[in-house]
């Protein structure tokens, strides 16, 4: 799945002269405001009704998804204040080259919730397989 999905990320980069990250971002931000509700409204329903309260919950959402596709490996997403309405949210996974994907989802959650969500700033963290990133956002009240 992964390897078509980004075969056709590549291809639509090509197509329509965008990079790669952009079209990745595009896909995040669809995935989650269009894919998504519709498969897995129920579950996503059922995380939270709070933006924040929805990132510290989606490793449960993915052990929801985990009993259904057994051989699914989700990543990993673990969320911390740094006060004044930031936050870092750390994103794991096998897999690499999605840290785009992951910030398009971001923007689809602020989007979402109706809510402002800046991304501040993304670096990757050392790990010895897949891949992990930092991020930092600020969700302003």
């Amino acid at each position: 799945m992964c390897i078509l999905v980004c075969r056709g990320i590549q291809t639509t980069s090509n197509e329509l002269g965008e990079s790669v990250e952009t079209c990745l971002e595009l896909f995040g931000q669809y995935w989650l405001l269009e894919a998504a509700p519709g498969s897995y409204a129920d579950i996503l329903d059922a995380t939270s009704d709070q933006l924040i309260g929805f990132i510290a919950n989606i490793n449960s959402l993915h052990d929801r998804i985990i009993s259904t596709f057994p051989k699914y490996v989700p990543p990993e997403f673990y969320i911390e204040s740094l006060g004044n309405e930031r936050y870092q949210v750390n994103y794991v996974s096998t897999r690499k080259g999605l840290c785009h994907f992951v910030i398009g989802l971001l923007k689809g959650l602020g989007i979402g919730f109706k809510r402002e969500l800046v991304i501040e700033s993304y670096e990757p963290v050392a790990c010895e397989s897949g891949e992990e990133w930092a991020f930092i956002i600020r969700v302003p009240e």
